[in-house]
């Protein structure tokens, strides 16, 4: 889920000098902004992922690697694509995965037999937060953190805690401050922790 917060101290400032319920209301649209924008980058990089595992998938040395059972040759090619992982049949595989990812399975198909997958792979960290936030344009008091069953995993800048995961808005203390919060739905992409898939 993708978070926003924003200090409740420099709302609740803005609400004594300003309009009031006008004010709230542009500090929300502006966190709804952010949100939307930053949902729309981590689209965008997701689909980035996929194309790039797509192509992979039709490459004709991975599906040779695969056919053969040729480890070596799969871990070279992972080497070189460090977003991916590539699964075999009988348990083969080459390169790993963050604990926390997102990750979109490309089936590898010759002919009409299926050889495996490859699997693109977007880290949930404070990397790609930090990235969100920046090229979303959030405010200079806003955080946009990650929640993982409601506590935060990531987030930009850093913060640690644990938040309501119900979609919506309100307050919450975090670190000695309270924040307006918004939720997002949880991201687009299919969910895993370590198990492979």
């Amino acid at each position: 889920m993708l978070l926003s917060l924003v200090p409740l101290a420099a709302t609740y400032w803005g609400l004594m000098t300003a309009a009031g319920a006008g004010e709230s209301r542009q500090v929300n649209l502006r966190q709804e902004a952010g949100l939307r924008a930053a949902l729309a980058l981590y689209a965008e990089r997701a689909a980035w992922a996929q194309r790039r595992a797509e192509g992979i998938a039709r490459s004709r040395p991975l599906q040779r690697a695969l056919e053969h059972r040729d480890l070596g040759a799969l871990r070279r090619i992972v080497a070189e694509a460090p977003s991916v992982y590539v699964v075999g049949a009988r348990g083969l595989r080459a390169g790993i995965a963050p604990r926390l990812a997102v990750r979109l399975p490309v089936e590898v198909v010759a002919s009409t037999r299926r050889l495996g997958r490859v699997v693109a792979v977007v880290p949930l960290d404070e990397a790609l937060v930090d990235r969100l936030r920046r090229r979303a344009i959030f405010a200079t008091g806003d955080v946009l953190a990650l929640l993982e069953e409601g506590r935060i995993v990531a987030a930009s800048p850093s913060l640690r805690g644990s938040v309501p995961t119900a979609a919506g808005s309100g307050t919450v203390s975090l670190s000695g401050s309270r924040y307006r919060v918004l939720v997002a739905p949880s991201l687009p992409g299919a969910w895993a922790r370590a198990s492979p898939s």
